[in-house]
């Protein structure tokens, strides 16, 4: 009778412990939803040149939470860039999904899941859980001439939650260097035309209008 009551009460006990155990299990935890305005966009390359015409890529990454369906990323182009457009892949300012870890593959690749209007584009129909990932690719943009500090303004909006996106901790920002001085020597009359004073073109100088004599 001892035995029959400890094999029942093992039974009995099993499925509690079996049940702990798939909680417990790393492939089985759950993780939080993201809050507006979670997640990261990198940029490459960080640095180009003024007048350049350059390619970057925004990589996302969800973070630690859960973006559920139909969530949306909005990413802002500074003024002075080429606008973005998703219609022509050979002319400036061409945006699309170039690659994506996101549950179901949302975004999807291409441009679907991609709007424009005026400088801001927005990724819709996003569901990208913790740690995963897209790319948007912002093709063949004209750099602007002045130099600085540019911020590519992006914001998070997890679609269950009241409230418009909000923007992310830490914004992609593009530098764009001047261009170096272009320095024109005249052999002839042993002129420069530029800005820049440095004793090594005095040396040119001298050691041009020696040659020539």
């Amino acid at each position: 009778m001892g035995n029959l009551f400890s094999r029942v009460s093992r039974l009995a006990i099993m499925p509690a412990v079996f049940s702990c155990v798939i909680l417990l299990a790393p492939g089985f935890a759950l993780a939080a939803a993201a809050v507006d305005g979670q997640g990261a966009m990198v940029v490459s390359p960080i640095s180009v040149f003024a007048n350049a015409t350059q390619s970057f890529n925004f990589t996302f990454t969800a973070g630690s939470g859960d973006f559920s369906d139909s969530s949306t990323v909005t990413f802002s182009i500074p003024s002075g860039w080429s606008a973005p457009q998703k219609t022509t892949s050979s002319s400036a300012g061409y945006v699309t999904i170039s690659s994506s870890t996101c549950t179901n593959n949302k975004p999807h690749t291409g441009t679907t899941d991609i709007s424009v209007s005026g400088n801001t584009v927005t990724v819709s129909a996003m569901s990208c859980n913790h740690t995963k990932e897209f790319v948007l690719s912002y093709n063949n943009a004209v750099v602007p001439s002045t130099a600085g500090d540019y911020t590519f303004t992006t914001n998070t909006d997890n679609s269950p939650l009241s409230g418009s996106g909000v923007a992310i901790t830490a914004q992609p920002v593009v530098t764009v260097n001047k261009l170096n001085q272009t320095i024109t020597f005249n052999t002839l009359t042993g002129k420069t035309y530029g800005d820049v004073d440095s004793p090594y073109l005095d040396a040119l100088h001298r050691s041009t209008r020696k040659i020539l004599c």
